[in-house]
C-alpha cells in the first residue's frame, strides 16, 4: 500500500460553494472532507486528521475567524485558507490573527489560484508532519539513548567493580607468590650454607649489601636483584666439596682452588632457568672478578664487571675476612675494613670501596665493633677500656665489658697467659684524640 491521500477540508454553508471548491481540487490527488458549518467541521476535525482546511469567512453559528481559532487549538498544524470578498477584508485580518491564517483568496477565486494555494499548502503541511515525526523520533532515540548510556554506565560499573575484585584478588596472589618467592630464595640459601649455617652473618651481609648499593644508585628492582645475588652466593657451594669450601680461601692449593673457582658456574647454571632470579645468577657468576683483572671466571676488569657483583664483594669479604674463611687468622671489623681499602682498585672498585667505608659505619649493629681493635696482653696499656666482655675458651668472663684497665689488672692477665698457656682474645676501644689534640 501507498502513502494515504493528503486531506483537505472544505467548509462552508453553501452547498454550490462546497461542489465548486471540490471540483475545482479533483484535478488533485487528495481526500476532500465537506462540512456545511463550523460546528460540523470541528466534528470532522474530531474524528480526522486533515493537512489544509479552506472555509468561508461568513457562516451562520461561527464565523470564519472563530472556526480557525479553534481549529488551530485542535490540529495546529493544518494549513488554513479562507475565502473572503473585498467587504470581508477586516473580518479576514482578524482570521489571520486569531486562527492562523496562512491565505485567504478572494470570492470569486481562480481554480488555478485555488489549486496552487491547496498544493502549497499540502507541501508545508506535509513537512510540517515530517518535522514533528522526526522530532518525535529524535525525542524517542534520545530517550532510549539515554536508557542505553545509563544501562551501559551500570554495566561499566559493574564491570568496574568485578574488575577491582579480580584485581584485588590477582594482586593478593601476586603477594602470596612474592612471599612464597621469598621464603624459597631464603630455603635455598640455607640449603646451600649447610652445615655451616651463618643467619646472623647473611643478614648482616645482605643489610650491608643493600645500602651499599641504596647510596651507589641502584634502582629498586636492581636492589631487588642484588638481595636475591647476596642471598645465593654460596649456592655453588653444593657442587664443590666439603673438604675445600671448609677451608680459608687462601689456603686453597691449586687443584683445590680450580674446583672452588666452578661454584659461581653452578649457581648460574641452577638459577639461570627461572626468569625472576635470572639477573642474580649473572650477579653470582661475577661475583669473584676483580677490579684489576686477576678475578675469575673471565678476568673481566673495571666496568666490565656488573656493579651490583662488585658491590657483593665487598660486603661478601667484609664478613668472610672476620669469620676466617679467606685467611686462617679471623680480623676484627676495624682490621676487615683495612684489608678492603687495602685492595681498593685491585681485587675492589675503588668507589664501591669508598661508599663502604661510609656505609659500613651507620649500620647500627656494626657500630660498635667498628670502634675496637685487637690487642695482645703485652700490649695492653692503663686507661684502655674493654670493647667486649673477656672470656676464656671456658667461657668463664673474667672482665666485664667497659672496665678500664690498670697496671695491676694488666699484669694478672699477662701471668694468666702464662700459666695456662693459652692466648686471650682481648679487644679494647679505640683511643679518642684528647679535647686540645682535636681539630678546631
Amino acid at each position: 500500500m501507498g502513502d494515504p491521500k493528503p486531506v483537505l477540508l472544505s467548509v462552508d454553508d453553501d452547498q454550490s460553494i462546497l461542489e465548486l471548491i471540490e471540483k475545482t481540487l479533483s484535478k488533485l490527488d487528495i481526500e476532500v472532507l465537506t462540512a456545511s458549518s463550523g460546528k460540523e467541521g470541528l466534528a470532522v476535525l474530531e474524528a480526522r486528521t486533515v493537512d489544509v482546511v479552506i472555509t468561508d469567512m461568513r457562516m451562520p453559528e461561527m464565523t470564519g475567524s472563530e472556526f480557525l481559532k479553534q481549529v488551530a487549538a485542535l490540529q495546529p498544524h493544518a494549513r488554513r485558507i479562507m475565502l473572503t470578498d473585498d467587504a470581508q477584508l477586516e473580518d479576514a485580518k482578524a482570521a489571520i490573527n486569531e486562527g492562523g491564517v496562512s491565505r485567504y483568496l478572494d470570492i470569486p477565486w481562480k481554480d488555478d489560484e485555488l489549486r496552487r494555494a491547496v498544493s502549497e499548502a499540502l507541501k508545508i503541511a506535509t513537512l510540517a508532519r515530517e518535522n514533528d515525526a522526526l522530532y518525535e523520533l529524535t525525542q524517542a532515540q534520545n530517550t532510549e539513548l539515554l536508557s542505553l548510556n545509563n544501562e551501559l554506565e551500570e554495566r561499566v560499573e559493574q564491570r568496574t567493580q568485578e574488575l577491582q575484585h579480580v584485581n584485588g584478588m590477582l594482586s593478593n596472589t601476586l603477594a602470596e607468590l612474592e612471599e612464597t618467592h621469598e621464603l624459597m630464595v631464603d630455603l635455598v640459601a640455607n640449603i646451600a650454607a649447610l652445615p655451616n649455617p651463618e643467619s646472623d652473618k647473611a643478614r648482616r651481609k645482605l643489610k650491608l649489601a643493600l645500602a651499599m648499593g641504596a647510596e651507589l644508585g641502584l634502582d629498586e628492582e636492581d636492589l631487588v636483584h642484588l638481595k636475591y645475588a647476596t642471598r645465593l652466593h654460596k649456592l655453588g657451594w653444593v657442587g664443590v666439596p666439603r673438604s675445600i669450601t671448609a677451608k680459608p680461601l687462601l689456603t686453597l692449593t691449586g687443584q683445590e682452588l680450580a674446583a672452588f673457582e666452578k661454584h659461581p658456574a653452578y649457581a648460574q647454571a641452577v638459577l639461570f632457568s627461572v626468569p625472576r632470579l635470572r639477573k642474580a645468577s649473572e650477579i653470582i657468576a661475577n661475583q669473584h672478578e676483580h677490579f684489576n683483572g686477576h678475578g675469575f671466571p673471565e678476568k673481566r676488569t673495571g666496568e666490565g664487571i656488573p656493579l651490583s657483583a662488585r658491590i657483593l664483594a665487598v660486603a661478601r669479604d667484609y664478613y668472610d675476612l672476620m669469620a676466617g674463611e679467606i685467611d686462617k687468622t679471623r680480623l676484627t671489623p676495624a682490621e676487615a675494613v683495612a684489608r678492603i681499602v687495602a685492595e681498593s682498585d685491585d681485587a675492589y672498585d675503588g668507589d664501591v670501596v669508598a661508599v663502604f667505608q661510609n656505609v659500613v659505619r651507620t649500620i647500627d649493629e656494626l657500630d660498635p665493633s667498628l670502634d675496637e681493635t685487637s690487642v695482645r696482653t703485652v700490649s695492653l696499656l692503663p686507661a684502655m677500656r674493654l670493647a667486649r666482655d673477656l672470656i676464656t675458651e671456658e667461657g668463664v668472663v673474667l672482665l666485664a665489658k667497659g672496665t678500664t684497665l690498670t697496671e695491676n689488672t694488666i699484669a694478672s692477665l699477662i701471668n694468666l697467659e702464662l700459666r695456662s698457656d693459652k692466648k686471650l682474645q682481648i679487644f679494647v676501644m679505640k683511643e679518642q684524640p684528647a679535647e686540645d689534640e682535636k681539630t678546631p
